[in-house]
């Protein structure tokens, strides 16, 4: 995930690449802090 796209897209595509790159950000977070685990790339690979 690049956030430099972010400049080529539509405003409202801009949002909703912005939601799910930070729920999968979240989620990531989530997993390290509770299980030791980085799961970004796990995550951003699906």
């Amino acid at each position: 995930w690049d956030l430099k796209v972010l400049g080529e897209l539509p405003h409202f595509m801009k949002l909703c690449y912005l939601a799910v790159f930070n729920f999968i950000n979240e989620i990531a977070y989530l997993a390290l802090k509770k299980h030791g685990l980085d799961a970004t790339e796990i995550l951003k690979d699906e």
